[in-house]
């Protein structure tokens, strides 16, 4: 047993036992808060990145509440998405388009209307119409009736037009044809058309085509 001073105190130190360190527990609690901020920053930056759009996320859309817009039908959330998720504007395909045309002036029997940007046409289809238009991300069809078809052949992508002579769709590739509504009729295409979901406010048409709903499967 040795004797030391520490500030002018005497203490007995255990033969080979180390000398105590003033401010090693402090120096320890510094280390370990700063590794704790590190980690918390880090944490917040990755969340920052890569959360998700609820404009464009089903899941985040729903359960975040949204500020309706009633004139336009827009939805306007609380928080956006992380720098990762793509901000794709209005009228670009892959975000919304707002139809110029009203919803009320589309006719079961006009020919279906494309729309060269969003690579879609939009087409009024009876009510008892073999095909009906895709519901929107809150589970609703428009009233309009309409539906937005997406102009890629499902058989291997090439863009489809509409013949209008014979009132159907029929890709120049491959001969795969489908009705006015979308349905399959002929040729090596697995399924029908697919669809972009429709909203119709105010008479206002507005067509997601981030948002794609495959077309049923033939037999």
């Amino acid at each position: 047993m040795s004797v030391r001073y520490n500030a002018g105190r005497r203490v007995q130190v255990a033969a080979g036992a180390a000398p105590a360190t003033p401010g090693s527990s402090r120096r320890e609690f510094l280390a370990y808060a700063l590794a704790g901020s590190a980690a918390l920053f880090t944490a917040g930056g990755i969340v920052t990145l890569t959360s998700p759009d609820p404009t464009s996320d089903l899941l985040v859309g729903k359960l975040l509440p949204a500020t309706l817009n009633a004139a336009t039908g827009a939805k306007s959330y609380p928080i956006s998405g992380g720098f990762a998720y793509p901000r794709i504007p209005a009228g670009t395909f892959g975000g919304a388009f707002t139809l110029t045309q009203p919803a009320s002036s589309f006719k079961i029997d006009d020919a279906p209307v494309l729309i060269a940007d969003g690579k879609f046409y939009v087409v009024k289809v009876a009510p008892d119409a073999s095909v009906q238009p895709a519901p929107n991300a809150d589970g609703l069809v428009n009233t309009a009736n309409l539906i937005a078809i997406y102009q890629v052949c499902t058989h291997l992508g090439c863009l489809v037009p509409y013949i209008v002579s014979e009132k159907r769709f029929i890709c120049p590739c491959h001969g795969s044809t489908f009705e006015r509504n979308s349905q399959y009729v002929r040729g090596p295409a697995p399924r029908n058309l697919d669809q972009f979901p429709v909203t119709v406010v105010n008479d206002l048409v507005i067509v997601n085509t981030g948002q794609r709903v495959v077309g049923y499967e033939h037999a």
